[in-house]
């Protein structure tokens, strides 16, 4: 742990703190009393290309489509440290002040002789905005435990609440011990997808727009999988993930250590519960639908960079961009009385991924 210098050190020490700087000094450590506010937004950006249909084995007459998804998220939260021992209690309090997902995608396809255009959108609000959350964990009990601050206080039984992450500031990609500027290391590839996937675990209440021409057996497409369901199968030959130490350097008044990364992810996925899902908005007493398989493999590669702020002993900042690649492959059956239909949906697509990560002082 590295602490500001103050003027009356003695020169040896001075000379000995700004020296080669070991991994053991970054570190997540903060003080107790200690608040700050993080936002992060990621924006991907989706083209689906070569998208066949079959309806009952044959060619279905809508063709030719072109299907864009623009998706931004953002989360912002306050956090407050109520206590902080590197080997016993830790604890602090989250104010999660935003949390949404605003998603706009642009659909164009052939039917017959006819092209058609349309639009879906939908927005959506976390459910827990304006809740404080505590997170407290110690040697004893080293799971983390949470609980409504307002529950707390008022002596309330507590409420279930969803599996979210303990903290935001990108442990994973921090160096082991032993490492020195210029060097790198291994990172896990899953749990840097992780640490990038904005919402943890977070439910979202979302309101959609549907465009209301669109076929049935097409699905809210505004509803698309989550990071973190994309690779449940990873391909060990397309998946890497490291990164490097660099220089100190300084920005306004506190020192920075940059810490590249980069990310190689590939693999398959099971997305038939993710599928009945989406279909279920859809379903009705005239229509029902059931997914017999839905796939989807996905390649992704990406950089970025996070400063670490060696003053605060967190993140500063982090921006990350990435590509990708994948194919998806569906059936499904549709029912309407005694009729039912089975259709196939097969296509290719490309995202783009920027996500950032800043931090100021409270």
């Amino acid at each position: 742990m590295l602490h500001s210098l103050r003027r009356s050190l003695p020169l040896a020490s001075i000379a000995f703190l700004v020296g080669p700087l070991s991994a053991q000094q970054i570190a997540f450590r903060p003080n107790p009393g200690d608040q700050w506010f993080t936002q992060q937004d990621c924006h991907v950006n989706t083209h689906w290309q070569g998208m066949h249909v079959r309806v009952n084995g044959e060619e279905a007459p809508d063709q030719g489509w072109k299907v864009q998804l623009k998706a931004h998220r953002t989360l912002g939260v306050e956090d407050s440290v109520v206590a902080w021992d590197p080997t016993g209690r830790q604890a602090w309090e989250r104010d999660y002040r935003t949390v949404g997902l605003h998603v706009v995608a642009p659909i164009e396809w052939v039917g017959g002789e006819e092209t058609v255009r349309s639009e879906a959108v939908a927005r959506s609000e976390g459910a827990l905005v304006q809740q404080r959350i505590l997170f407290e964990r110690s040697a004893e009990t080293p799971a983390w435990r949470l609980a409504l601050v307002e529950q707390l206080e008022s002596g309330q039984q507590p409420s279930p609440l969803p599996p979210l992450t303990p903290q935001l500031d990108f442990a994973c990609l921090l160096p082991p011990a032993g490492i020195k500027e210029g060097q790198s290391w291994p990172v896990d590839p899953q749990a840097l997808i992780e640490a990038l996937f904005l919402h943890h675990g977070m439910e979202l209440h979302s309101e959609r727009k549907e465009a209301g021409d669109l076929p049935l057996w097409f699905g809210p497409l505004t509803r698309q999988p989550e990071w973190h369901q994309l690779w449940t199968e990873p391909n060990a030959a397309q998946t890497r993930a490291s990164a490097t130490l660099l220089p100190r350097r300084r920005i306004g008044s506190s020192r920075m250590h940059p810490i590249e990364f980069r990310i190689t992810l590939g693999g398959d996925a099971d997305l038939e519960d993710w599928a009945m899902d989406a279909l279920a908005e859809v379903s009705s007493k005239e229509a029902e639908f059931q997914v017999e398989y839905a796939t989807q493999n996905t390649l992704l590669t990406g950089s970025g960079t996070l400063l670490w702020n060696l003053e605060t002993r967190r993140s500063h900042s982090l921006d990350f961009r990435g590509s990708a690649t994948f194919t998806r492959s569906q059936s499904l059956r549709m029912q309407i009385g005694d009729e039912s239909t089975h259709f196939e949906v097969d296509c290719d697509g490309t995202f783009d991924v920027h996500t950032t990560s800043r931090t100021r002082e409270n």
